[in-house]
């Protein structure tokens, strides 16, 4: 009798317990932001990975990314039966693009732009811009990612599009009175006085729109 009643609980107790294949959850590639710390976000993985599961984990992973100053993170998935392994790219950037200044302060300004290990940390990002912002006749600095066409190794090993860190320099515009002195072929030295527009480039290619009126001197 007691036998078979131990019997009897245990075959409830498996039936109760449900499948030993319920789905599983794996993060890989995560280096700067703990795959537990991750694995909390996503939850508690169901028997069973939908679209919409699937879909609602890689976004939890790459919320958990930007609350950590990752913005450019991003996750690719791939389901090994009832396992979904999740592979992280932490933010790795291609190249850095430079806009709005010419080809001389391009160069200047990319060096002072340093990513550790290529990856973009948001912190130390507007710690360097905030050094840009001070240089002579920077008005402002503004920086998104975007992505390019060169193709690239994504985090599950399968191409993808690169991601390129574009930042973007608005200068002071150069206008206002000048005056200046040259020589005319008809009329000698000469006086010039005007009024010079907008900075239309930057550096020495510049190209300035201005009125002047020439004056005998």
């Amino acid at each position: 009798g007691g036998l078979r009643l131990g019997w009897i609980v245990l075959l409830v107790g498996i039936l109760t317990a449900g499948p030993a294949w319920a789905g599983s959850l794996r993060i890989q590639g995560a280096n700067r932001v703990a795959p537990s710390t991750l694995a909390l976000r996503v939850g508690e993985p169901p028997d069973t990975w939908t679209e919409g599961d699937i879909r609602r984990a890689g976004n939890a992973v790459e919320e958990g990314y930007r609350e950590a100053g990752y913005p450019a993170a991003r996750v690719a998935h791939e389901l090994q039966g009832d396992t979904l392994v999740l592979h992280v790219d932490e933010g790795r950037i291609g190249r850095i693009a430079i806009r709005g200044v010419g080809a001389l302060k391009q160069l200047t300004m990319r060096d002072n732009i340093r990513l550790d290990d290529g990856v973009l940390y948001q912190p130390e990002l507007e710690m360097q811009l905030e050094q840009l912002r001070k240089l002579p006749r920077v008005r402002a600095v503004a920086w998104e990612v975007v992505k390019g066409d060169d193709a690239v190794r994504g985090p599950d090993g399968k191409p993808t599009r690169a991601q390129i860190l574009q930042v973007t320099v608005s200068l002071v515009e150069d206008t206002g009175l000048y005056w200046a002195a040259g020589v005319d072929p008809t009329w000698g030295t000469m006086g010039r006085i005007g009024w010079r527009g907008v900075d239309l480039a930057a550096d020495r290619d510049r190209l300035q729109l201005y009125a002047s009126l020439g004056l005998p001197l």
